[in-house]
């Protein structure tokens, strides 16, 4: 039946019409493409008509109740409970992703919706304290902990120094391939913390080189013994420590002895 020309009597045509197809769509198994799907060609074309159309409700606000906007919502997620149908969706998606013109409208949308959301003082603050937690929670597990620092590191670019190379050369020279140079988290990360050279030859041991001058305070605690909380969670670790202070450096037979002492004699505590 044709609408009529009338507009007051179109108009209250299509709400009846409206209502009769809303009662008979009650059921689902009555709706014209129940049980039917359209091919790939079919939906290529569909998205190509729709192309640089705006979506109708663009710019308005409450065209749908909040009872409608959950009713809609549950039944998107019961949609996507459907295996088949989620494979669809990922496979539209890596399509429409190959598209430049798509890429380039997505991640401007993108962009400016970030941008209005950050200038939410609200906003800002709510999505500071849930990273703030995540990356917390993050940090208690010993790998990603030790893949951060590694990573850390690595960008850092940084290079031993000269008296770290001194004592890697004497290293090398007296137990060559029982140690390696650990600056960078090359070898391994312990309780959070990196030594500077650890054993790689079996034994559970590593070694720390203190500078006399940016080490002096620690020489100062416990009567000239040293600070222990780096040594404290290495031994927790399993490892012992052997201290080397920047000076011994000078006096390589007396360094042989200590080394040789550290490696053949196995202490509870840490060697100094």
């Amino acid at each position: 039946m044709p609408a009529p020309k009338d507009p007051k009597k179109c108009a209250l045509w299509k709400k009846r019409v409206g209502l009769a197809s809303k009662e008979r769509l009650k059921d689902k198994t009555k709706h014209p493409m129940y049980g039917k799907h359209p091919t790939s060609e079919t939906l290529d074309k569909m998205r190509e008509s729709h192309k640089g159309q705006s979506p109708w409700h663009k710019g308005k606000t409450d065209v749908y109740s909040p009872e409608r906007i959950e009713e809609l919502r549950i039944e998107g997620v019961e949609r996507m409970k459907d295996p088949k149908r989620r494979r669809e969706q990922r496979d539209i998606l890596k399509k429409q992703w190959t598209d430049p013109e798509f890429q380039k409208i997505r991640e401007e949308s993108a962009r400016e919706q970030m941008t209005n959301q950050w200038k939410d003082p609200e906003f800002r603050l709510g999505m500071k304290q849930k990273l703030a937690k995540t990356f917390k929670q993050k940090w208690k597990v010993p790998e990603y902990r030790e893949k951060m620092l590694k990573a850390s590191f690595a960008s850092n670019h940084i290079s031993p120094n000269k008296a770290e190379l001194r004592l890697f050369s004497i290293l090398q020279k007296h137990f060559p391939g029982d140690y390696a140079l650990n600056v960078k988290a090359e070898v391994m990360v312990l309780g959070g913390k990196i030594p500077d050279f650890v054993n790689v030859n079996g034994q559970k041991k590593v070694i720390e080189l203190y500078g006399d001058y940016h080490h002096q305070d620690e020489k100062l605690e416990n009567g000239g013994d040293g600070g222990r909380k780096r040594e404290e969670i290495f031994a927790k670790c399993g490892f012992e420590t052997l201290i080397i202070w920047e000076h011994e450096l000078l006096n390589e037979d007396l360094l042989f002895q200590k080394l040789t002492r550290f490696k053949f004699v196995r202490r509870k505590h840490s060697h100094r």
